[in-house]
């Protein structure tokens, strides 16, 4: 059963940020019954995707940097509504990237939610947005994002990743949009989270040619602070088994 954790910083290079006026706004919705009443307007109106897009929207919202309201939307059948929505809608793009959205403020820094995405199949309908959407710079962003968020700290998620092509997706996000700061900077925050996993998983990030990636990801123009620190972290995991390796061998 789900229980309410100590709420904390979702990123991994970056301390929380402060409270402010808009944070007290998602608990009093939740206290009013929003959460219940978006996801019942979410089931009744599931063949509308304009619907459903804004309805993770207020979902995540509403979840943000506060772990007790992101149990309570998982609770609320949350996490279930927007993977329907996701099924039903599968090539709309603004819905992905707002169910994107809505996943990474779920899952920020809380392992029981992480733990309902692992066995709800939430992860796999991120990959399933990424390989329908390839093209679209934002989906691929976001997923990667989302991804990132939802395996931090979490083996059952890095494990689900390394097992359904999660590192080969990210790679070919990352070659399709060079342009783009932010799938190469959600890119490689999701690899690095990715090297924290078991060593076979750093196995498949060598094999697959991730370093190469990050290596380049990191040498753009427009590569962002987090871009390179996340790069060189997934470098520095991945040169760290390979001096293992070497030891033992002497």
């Amino acid at each position: 059963s789900l229980s309410n954790p100590s709420s904390s910083s979702s990123s991994p290079f970056s301390s929380s940020s402060p409270c402010s006026a808009s944070s007290l706004l998602p608990p009093l919705l939740a206290a009013a019954g929003a959460i219940e009443a978006i996801v019942c307007g979410m089931n009744h109106h599931l063949s509308c995707p304009f619907v459903q897009a804004q309805g993770c929207r207020a979902l995540g919202y509403i979840a943000t940097s506060n772990s007790h309201l992101q149990l309570a939307v998982a609770r609320a059948g949350g996490i279930d509504v927007i993977l329907k929505a996701l099924l039903t809608h599968p090539s709309n793009s603004l819905l992905q990237e707002e169910a994107s959205d809505a996943f990474q403020a779920l899952a920020a820094d809380n392992e029981k939610v992480k733990d309902e995405f692992a066995r709800s199949g939430a992860v796999s309908s991120i990959f399933a947005a990424m390989r329908r959407l390839p093209n679209s710079a934002e989906v691929q962003a976001k997923c990667c994002r989302a991804l990132w968020n939802m395996s931090l700290k979490h083996p059952p998620t890095q494990a689900i990743m390394a097992q359904e092509d999660g590192i080969e997706l990210v790679l070919l996000a990352m070659d399709l949009h060079p342009s783009s700061s932010a799938v190469q900077e959600h890119g490689c925050v999701a690899l690095c989270v990715m090297a924290s996993s078991r060593t076979e998983v750093l196995v498949s990030l060598r094999q697959a040619g991730a370093v190469q990636s990050v290596k380049k990801a990191m040498g753009l123009a427009g590569a962002t602070y987090i871009t390179k620190k996340g790069g060189q972290l997934m470098i520095d995991k991945i040169a760290s088994l390979s001096f293992q390796r070497d030891t033992h061998r002497m």
